[in-house]
């Protein structure tokens, strides 16, 4: 996403099907295999102390599958992403540019950001946090949040934020139970 910024929500969808249909025909046609071998090994590390024991192995899947599942996610990437620049003639321009460590890249380009832009500061609905891997419990006028990808607490009076959204803008009932993020720069 980081590369294909602008163009994401054009290939996302279509490049997840791709990759889910083809994952499932693969499975079906070239089935995961295990391979299970019994044979009880026994070996004395420290003579009346410990010994260690193996009943047996077991291995489930291969390294071929692994490389063939990477490379099938990889190709299907490109295929839907050079497919996406070609039907869309037009450059496609971030119009909306929030620059916090707290919003990752799918966040980034994939939610509507510009409806939840106000006064330079992005306001995040708790579900769509959830999803960012925010975790927030609000007590009072304070969201406490807890970044599960950067293991970050923080937390926001939102009496301070409260006092800079407008009564009369059409989110603001929801800005108001929303988290809101400042870009770092």
């Amino acid at each position: 996403m980081p590369l294909t910024q602008g163009y994401t929500p054009y290939y996302a969808t279509t490049n997840s099907i791709l990759v889910w249909t083809i994952t499932a025909s693969l499975s079906y046609y070239w089935p995961v295999t295990h391979v299970v071998s019994l044979a009880q090994r026994c070996a004395i590390v420290q003579m009346d102390a410990q010994i260690v024991c193996t009943s047996g192995d077991i291995a489930i899947g291969h390294v071929s599958r692994l490389v063939t599942l990477a490379m099938l996610v990889l190709a299907s990437k490109l295929v839907c992403f050079v497919a996406a620049r070609i039907l869309v003639r037009r450059r496609v321009a971030n119009d909306v540019h929030i620059k916090s460590i707290f919003v990752y890249a799918g966040a980034k380009y994939l939610f509507e950001l510009s409806k939840w832009m106000s006064c330079d500061v992005y306001y995040m609905d708790r579900m769509s946090a959830a999803m960012n891997g925010i975790l927030t419990v609000q007590r009072h006028e304070t969201m406490h949040a807890l970044d599960i990808k950067l293991w970050r607490v923080f937390s926001v009076d939102l009496s301070d934020e409260a006092s800079s959204i407008p009564n009369h803008h059409v989110l603001a009932a929801a800005y108001r139970r929303a988290l809101p993020l400042i870009s770092d720069e």
